[in-house]
């Protein structure tokens, strides 16, 4: 959906996010608070955040049972690992995990993404989706979003319209809420459930 020309290249864009983890922080307590209404109100048992950077967000999970986050940066990760022990927070895991290439280990109530399909280039979108369908059934999509940008975005930056996506991935939109104070939405997408219709399946296989 971008028409800026050639996407950098992943690599590259892995090697923008290594440089910015020193310096990176987002100070958002209202989109905190946000997703953390909407995780109270599922109560996973389990849950996965997609590219997890430094684990700002990692508060929201203490009382989670099993949680994970994964990043594809080295550089973020080892300050999140600094964030975990600072916060004692046995019930997280964190590995490397790069989410274009290939969807992580385990099965999870819901999986969390803050501001990350955003960086994602339209090439590889929709596998990306993919990967990311395939380990949860509850997903909490929370990003950039507007029918129109309003302005010129960074290099680095792509409007996806997500809904339209994570259907042909085989979710369905649950809910969602669009920030007043800036271009994000948060989407809550579900797995579409089977319907199984006596003798369709029957005659499916004789077919």
């Amino acid at each position: 959906m971008s028409s800026r020309g050639r996407s950098p290249t992943l690599q590259q864009l892995l090697n923008y996010w290594e440089n910015r983890a020193p310096s990176y922080y987002i100070e958002d307590p209202f989109g905190r608070a946000i997703l953390k209404a909407f995780i109270e109100k599922l109560q996973p048992q389990s849950l996965i955040e997609i590219g997890c950077g430094n684990g700002e967000l990692f508060s929201l999970y203490k009382h989670i049972p099993i949680s994970v986050g994964i990043d594809w940066s080295e550089e973020m990760l080892i300050r999140a690992n600094l964030r975990k022990g600072r916060h004692y927070l046995p019930n997280l895991r964190l590995w490397r995990h790069d989410i274009t290439q290939c969807s992580p280990q385990g099965n999870y109530d819901v999986v969390v993404t803050r501001t990350v399909l955003m960086h994602i280039p339209p090439e590889a979108i929709e596998k990306t989706i993919r990967h990311i369908v395939k380990v949860g059934e509850r997903f909490l999509i929370f990003e950039y979003f507007e029918t129109i940008p309003t302005e010129k975005l960074a290099a680095h930056n792509w409007l996806h319209d997500y809904v339209p996506l994570f259907e042909k991935a085989g979710c369905e939109l649950i809910e969602s809420y669009t920030r007043p104070d800036l271009p994000q939405v948060l989407f809550q997408f579900q797995k579409k459930k089977s319907i199984d219709i006596p003798g369709v399946q029957e005659n499916a296989k004789e077919a």
